[in-house]
């Protein structure tokens, strides 16, 4: 269950991205997914 989480997360995070959104609203939200997020943000990693 914990990929599929991660998986729509960025998948909606990429299509927003695309469509030249700034936001994505990303449901549901696991402690697995922030910790990943809060690394993404870290080390400046972008999703496309």
């Amino acid at each position: 269950m914990g990929r599929r989480i991660l998986n729509d997360a960025l998948r909606t995070m990429v299509n927003a991205e695309r469509r030249g959104k700034a936001m994505a609203q990303l449901q549901p939200i696991s402690g697995v997914m922030i910790s990943f997020l809060n690394i993404m943000k870290h080390r400046g990693i972008r999703s496309t």
